[in-house]
C-alpha cells in the first residue's frame, strides 16, 4: 500500500528553493501528531542524527517536542528537500529501534523557512528557546541534548545576551 500524501503536500514544496550555505528553519510533526518524541532515550536518538555530516546540513539549533521538531540549519550542498529526507530517513530508523515498532514516523512534508538576513536568527532561537516553556505545556526540556544550540551561529553573530545567561550546548 503507498502512503497518501496529504492535501497541501504540495504547496509546501512550491517555490522551495535549495541554497547551500543558507540558513533554513525546518519543522518536522510525527505522524498523526503522535507524541513518540518525548519517550525515554528518543530525543537523545534524534540529536545523535542531527549531527550527522552525511545529512547534508549542519545543525545550528534544535529543540524536540512531544510530537514536533525545530531545526534551525545551515545547507551544506545540494537539496534542501533531500537533506531532510536522509535525517527522517536516519531518525526514523533509530527511533523505530528504540520504540521496538516499524512503520513511519515523520509526516511526509516539512515546514521551511530561509532565513534571509542575520536579523532573522535571533528570533527564531528565541522562538525555539521558549517553545518548551508555553503555558500549559506539559513538556518541559529534560537535559541539553533536548534543547540544543550551538555556541556561535556564525562567526560575526554570537548568541544572545539571555541566551548566554542559560548556556546549552557545545
Amino acid at each position: 500500500m503507498t502512503e497518501q500524501i496529504p492535501p497541501g503536500h504540495k504547496a509546501l514544496r512550491r517555490g522551495r528553493y535549495s541554497q547551500p550555505n543558507a540558513r533554513y528553519f525546518i519543522t518536522l510533526c510525527t505522524v498523526e501528531r503522535d507524541p513518540w518524541l518525548y519517550a525515554d532515550g528518543i530525543p537523545e536518538a534524534v540529536f545523535d542524527q542531527l549531527r550527522e555530516k552525511e545529512n547534508g546540513f549542519e545543525l545550528i539549533a534544535s529543540v524536540v517536542m512531544p510530537d514536533h521538531l525545530h531545526l534551525l540549519i545551515e545547507l551544506v550542498t545540494g537539496d534542501l528537500t533531500r537533506a531532510i529526507q536522509v535525517f527522517k530517513s536516519r531518525s526514523a530508523i533509530a527511533i523505530n529501534k528504540q520504540l521496538n515498532r516499524s512503520g513511519a514516523v515523520w509526516q511526509p512534508a516539512f515546514f521551511d523557512r530561509k532565513l534571509r538576513n542575520d536579523d532573522e536568527v535571533a528570533p527564531v532561537l528565541s522562538y525555539m528557546w521558549n517553545n518548551p516553556k508555553q503555558p500549559g505545556m506539559y513538556f518541559r526540556c529534560r537535559n541539553a541534548e533536548w534543547l540544543w544550540f550551538k555556541s556561535m551561529v556564525t562567526q560575526d553573530i554570537s548568541y544572545p545576551e539571555w541566551l548566554r545567561e542559560h548556556p546549552v550546548g557545545e
